[in-house]
């Protein structure tokens, strides 16, 4: 059996939450790009490279990569409400504006909060509720969503961040016993072997720049599903997730970098408002400590 390998150490699994911000914001931006191509090919190729690396770094550090027999049931469930987020997001980002889409996903880390309170007995202090309000309004004055989306994507862009708040719940869960390329593992074959047959119904042979899109899709898929997994061995969920919310501003940066978006005041307003409450929520926890 293997020994709880969980540690408390928040500045470290912050700056791992934001490292992972940054390569789904990357990744968001592969997948947009990548008009055309359906959705369930997209989470292919994404997994399938993500599956690669696993089971590379797994066998290189002898490692197996089936976890321990009690967390089987967790390492499955994760897995399954992981790809259920994952397939939201890909078909909000296909259908929504980039930055509508980010915001509606970017609201996972308040249900990480909760849901680790309610179910991992995590001490929700004061500070967390009004921190993260102050984030999301942040997030709105940057993003600005529109209005006349049709409701049904905008819908299932807000269940991907219930899905992807339940998963990274359990990882929080699991990092205490298993190596993050277990909990990978288990989370990119799942996804591999349930999109293989709906991604044969339909495949689009991606041309060179699409094709590039896709490997960057599974690239810095990977790089987030790395770092935030890593991110919850070291930080209690209610004192990071909240990190997860620079997301939005590497989107702004993106943004800027491709097609030259300058943020108005409200954008910058907002990024004010989601670092103020991200350094808040920490150093209140280090002051409580």
């Amino acid at each position: 059996m293997s020994s709880d390998k969980r540690e408390n150490r928040p500045l470290l699994g912050a700056a791992l939450m934001t490292a992972s911000a940054a390569s789904f914001a990357l990744m968001g931006a592969a997948v947009k790009y990548a008009q055309g191509v359906p959705v369930f090919e997209k989470v292919l190729f994404r997994n399938l490279i993500i599956l690669f690396i696993a089971v590379v770094s797994l066998a290189s550090r002898r490692i197996s990569p089936w976890g321990e027999a009690e967390d089987r049931t967790k390492l499955f469930l994760r897995a399954l409400l992981g790809y259920i987020g994952v397939v939201c997001t890909f078909y909000a980002l296909g259908k929504l504006p980039l930055a509508d889409a980010n915001l509606l996903n970017k609201t996972s880390p308040f249900f990480v909060t909760f849901f680790a309170a309610i179910f991992l007995h995590e001490r929700l202090r004061r500070i967390h509720i009004p921190a993260l309000i102050a984030a999301m309004i942040g997030a709105v004055l940057i993003i600005k969503p529109g209005f006349d989306v049709n409701a049904f994507p905008a819908f299932i862009g807000f269940l991907s961040a219930i899905f992807a708040g339940a998963a990274y719940t359990l990882v929080r869960s699991l990092n205490a016993r298993e190596d993050p390329m277990v909990i990978i593992f288990y989370f990119s074959l799942l996804s591999v072997l349930v999109s293989l047959p709906l991604a044969m119904r339909g495949f689009v042979v991606p041309n060179p720049p699409l094709l590039v899109a896709l490997v960057a899709t599974g690239l810095f898929g990977a790089g987030g599903q790395f770092f935030i997994t890593l991110s919850y061995r070291y930080g209690k969920a209610a004192d990071i997730s909240i990190f997860n919310y620079s997301s939005v501003i590497f989107s702004l940066l993106i943004g800027y970098i491709g097609w030259r978006e300058l943020p108005d005041w409200f954008s910058l307003t907002g990024a004010l408002l989601i670092l103020g409450a991200a350094g808040l929520v920490y150093f209140t926890a280090r002051r409580d400590r």
